[in-house]
């Protein structure tokens, strides 16, 4: 195929176009504007462990092989979009730097990107590198010879040299670029075959990989008009030359022209002639057990049968599964023989929407912890509990209106309660030596494991009995009623389909829209987490969903991503969450996931926005951004730039609230005087905020969140907003707010008032009263004119005072916020009162209602304790959602920043000092 530049017709992808060879040459060139880019290639580089002569030589190998036609732009054009936004409060995204979006800015190397995506459509990893390591081979080797045989290619030498770097490029691209890409973005004419050609055959049939890149590099080379005649479509190929084919592209099926197009201006015609249509309801047919497919070429007056000639749909084309994104609960899993399929599916997903509109509709409550969580109740019969999992969650799954049920399901019970065991009939519990042996040495999560559930859900049991008298291994067929989970058995799959579909399940209600694909067996080898969100939600010692375990699940659906549990330092430095006890011990603070990056695609925590209005209701949901998450942090110089997650697979958590507990102690606040008059008055002060982005670990970052006002600066974790607000912030609300009431409230012992900057740096650190001794002296507390527009500072009038002295059963003091006028100095109010008794006052009562209602609130332990200190959290009614002060992008990265890149480079993490010393 002619190498034609097509600029002309992609200026925006030629705008951005570079040369991939001589950046490489400017790694030593600091003066060079491609230096930064060199830099971040000497980086991919050393973490994919090649050296760049390797790289070099196998793009000199590849480059200019073919060239994409005019489709192929579309696509370039739409991986190069995007620029840097804001995803969710204090992160940003812009288009990630990997080598896959390189490449496509290389006009001679783009060929590789528009390739290795469109063959994810229906291929594997695998595949993929095996089908362009022969084409690049054919296309140097061959020159006009007899073509290498696929067991010389094996064992050429030059595989040697390429195989390394292609793999390593095919895995950048789908991780970076098409597992970035939505089905939206895929759709059409892009990255798919067109409508008229998907409709031959929607399954699909393929030619072999070094047959597929033989019939690749015959195609660059071929003469004026080509024929390719099949009994079946061949969709890897008809699709790479959709996209890549600059002459006349003709499909006949059975006779029938179905396609014809112009793909580009040169004078080349080739004709794809398929002698059926395929059903899509039933299996493909074939006259043949092994179909074999001709490529012809016009010699002179005859056709050339000697061009090209193989089989098709071989065992190694139908192991090869798609990787390109996939809808939800689309499952690859299937079962032999058509009718027991369709009968096991349909038990399968009746299965899984029970369970999953079970878990839905269990009721909650809070949970005192210090993890996002709430506490799961099975007790229907639940006073006053209204909040549900469904409430918990973003969206309603799709699942709950699928019309997936079946009549065999339709009377099952669901759920069977178990009570934990007592001591006693644990230790009667008839367990043999070998059963001893395997349960001394396992820990909670190892138990979180399928078979567990068959413990609590009746309906997985009827499941599994219907299943059993299909399965033909030998645990099945065995008198023993014991269900193992054996790699093979139908029992096993069966549970694990299950399983994906409640998995998708999760992940749509968390907010996502397609799911990242997985083949049968890693369904089979992998249920995602869901053990353990269900174990969690039905084990009586547990009875809870927990944020951390649902978006484990949620981003291994849509990201593809692993556990976080195995990703390194998102959880192995901190014990599970069942083994917390009190948020009070500073020791055990753990802090929050709150973004996951994987590739080219990120998921975020949508109450990371503090700015805005956040509720427990939807609390459990993400927001899916493409791109490479970062902050903007300001520099030493007063410039600022873009601070982003560097690895390829990298976890956020944030960072426990600073302690300022020795400011306190060493400056006590004073109480109000006693006969003075207290008020409540709007705050206005100016905030500002400032974030930054810390490695701690190869895949590990750390978010600070710093809040500064006045004289005070802080560090604190913004996810302890949405934990206080998932623990049940009661908030007060009155018929006489706007008006003064002649009334006199219990008063406390002690009244503080906090204006924002006062509060960023006294609460949850402050001092108990050293004694419980009763204040000699009343005090009067006035109250404060609220109107519609929020807290104002009244007019002090005599007939508004009123005084009593402090009962002895009051709480020790009060602590009142000021009017808080935005969103952020709310949420950050909360986060600093989490392990307070609180309550929340949003320009909805009087001050007379609110110190009333405060000695009613509990303790967090749930005892009525008087001596704790009691919080009250002021905002106005018309709170803004305003930002705080933040830095703004003002110029590029800095060339002592390029310079520091330079030395982390090329002494690593230990600094040049490190090294002196060696």
């Amino acid at each position: 195929m002619a190498t034609k530049d097509l600029a002309a017709r992609g200026l925006d992808v030629a705008a951005r176009s570079i040369d991939l060879l001589t950046v490489l040459g400017e790694l030593s060139n600091q003066a060079s504007p491609m230096y930064q880019m060199a830099i971040d290639f000497a980086r991919w580089l050393e973490r994919e462990k090649l050296n760049h002569w390797q790289l070099q030589s196998c793009l000199r190998l590849a480059r200019d092989l073919v060239q994409p036609n005019d489709a192929g732009l579309q696509f370039f054009s739409m991986v190069l979009s995007g620029s840097r936004t804001r995803a969710v409060g204090p992160l940003f995204t812009q288009p990630h730097g990997s080598l896959g979006r390189y490449l496509t800015k290389d006009d001679h190397l783009r060929w590789m990107t528009s390739t290795i995506s469109c063959l994810f459509e229906y291929h594997s990893e695998g595949f993929i590198s095996d089908t362009l390591c022969a084409f690049v081979m054919q296309s140097n080797l061959a020159r006009g010879q007899k073509p290498l045989s696929e067991h010389r290619l094996a064992h050429h030498p030059m595989r040697l040299e390429v195989k390394p770097v292609i793999n390593k490029v095919v895995s950048s691209i789908w991780c970076n670029v098409v597992n970035s890409l939505g089905i939206e973005q895929m759709s059409g004419s892009v990255l798919r075959l067109p409508k008229e050609l998907q409709d031959i055959c929607p399954r699909g049939h393929h030619l072999e990989s070094h047959t597929l890149g033989l019939a690749m590099s015959k195609i660059c080379d071929s003469p004026a008009e080509v024929i390719i005649e099949s009994e079946h479509l061949l969709t890897n190929l008809t699709l790479w030359l959709v996209l890549h084919f600059h002459g006349k592209l003709r499909v006949v099926v059975s006779g029938a022209t179905v396609y014809e197009k112009y793909l580009g201006d040169e004078e080349r015609r080739i004709e794809i002639r398929t002698k059926r249509f395929c059903d899509s309801n039933s299996e493909c047919k074939s006259d043949s057990e092994k179909p074999m497919f001709k490529m012809y070429t016009i010699v002179g007056s005859k056709f050339d049968a000697h061009m090209l000639s193989g089989m098709y749909d071989t065992q190694m084309t139908i192991e090869s599964v798609p990787r390109a994104r996939q809808p939800l609960y689309k499952s690859p899993v299937s079962y032999s023989g058509s009718a027991a399929s369709l009968s096991l599916k349909l038990l399968t997903r009746s299965a899984a929407k029970k369970i999953m509109a079970w878990l839905l509709d269990c009721k909650v409550e809070k949970n005192w912890g210090n993890q996002l969580s709430f506490r799961v109740l099975h007790d229907v019969n639940s006073q006053g509990i209204n909040l549900t999992v469904a409430d918990v969650v973003r969206k309603v799954p799709l699942i709950r209106n699928m019309d997936w049920d079946v009549m065999d399901h339709a009377a099952a019970v669901v759920f069977m309660q178990r009570k934990a065991p007592t001591v006693d009939e644990w230790l009667d519990a008839e367990l043999s030596e070998d059963e001893m042996m395997g349960t001394s040495g396992t820990s909670e999560y190892d138990e979180d494991t399928p078979v567990e559930l068959l413990n609590y859900f009746s309906i997985l049991h009827d499941l599994y009995a219907k299943v059993r008298q299909s399965c033909k291994c030998h645990v099945c067929r065995s008198s023993k009623r014991k269900f193992h989970l054996n790699q093979g058995c139908l029992q096993r799959r069966v549970l694990h389909e299950v399983l994906f579909y409640i998995a998708h399940a999760i992940a749509d209600g968390f907010g996502a829209s397609d799911a990242s694909s997985r083949s049968a067996a890693q369904i089979e080898a992998d249920d995602m987490g869901v053990s353990r969100i269900l174990l969690d939600a039905v084990d009586p010692t547990r009875q809870e969903i927990n944020w951390h375990s649902w978006l484990n699940t949620a981003s291994r659906v849509v990201l593809g991503c692993p556990s976080l549990d195995d990703l390194d330092g998102a959880s192995s430095r901190d014990v599970h969450y069942t083994e917390k006890m009190n948020f009070s011990e500073t020791k055990l603070l753990t802090t929050s996931t709150v973004a996951v990056q994987f590739g080219g695609l990120a998921v975020i925590a949508p109450w990371l926005e503090l700015a805005a209005p956040i509720s427990r209701r939807g609390c459990f949901g993400m927001i899916v951004v493409r791109g490479q998450v970062g902050v903007i942090a300001n520099g030493f110089d007063g410039s600022s730039h873009f601070l982003a997650v560097e690895a390829e697979t990298a976890v956020t958590q944030t960072l426990p609230t600073e302690e300022t507990s020795y400011f306190v102690n060493s400056f006590p606040k004073k109480p109000e005087l006693p006969d003075s008059d207290i008020t409540i008055p709007t705050d206005h002060s100016e905030v500002s905020s400032d974030y930054i982005l810390v490695a701690d670990g190869q895949t590990l970052y750390k978010l600070l969140m710093r809040v500064s006002s006045g004289s005070h600066s802080r560090l604190i974790d913004p996810s302890l907003a949405m934990l206080k607000l998932s623990q049940g912030l009661p908030t007060l609300t009155c018929h006489h707010a706007k008006g003064p009431i002649m009334r006199s409230p219990p008063l406390p012992r002690l009244l503080k008032t906090y204006a924002f900057e006062d509060l960023l740096g006294r609460w949850s650190a402050v001092s108990p009263p050293a004694s419980n001794d009763e204040p000699t002296d009343s005090e009067t507390v006035r109250q404060a004119q609220w109107d519609e527009k929020g807290f104002e500072v009244p007019t002090p009038t005599d007939h508004q005072r009123y005084s009593e002295e402090a009962k002895p059963n009051m709480p020790s003091t009060y602590h009142c916020s000021f009017g808080l006028d935005t969103y952020f100095k709310y949420h950050v109010a909360l986060a600093l009162a989490l392990d307070h008794v609180a309550i929340a006052n949003h320009g909805g009562s009087c001050m007379n209602c609110a110190l009333e209602s405060v000695p009613k609130m509990k303790a967090l332990d749930g005892i009525d304790d008087p001596n704790h200190d009691r919080w009250v959290i002021n905002r106005t009614a018309d709170a803004t959602r305003s930002r705080p002060k933040e830095a703004i992008l003002q110029a590029p990265v800095s060339k002592g920043i390029e310079t520091k890149s330079l030395k982390r480079l090329r002494y690593g993490d230990s600094g040049p000092e490190s090294e002196a010393q060696k």
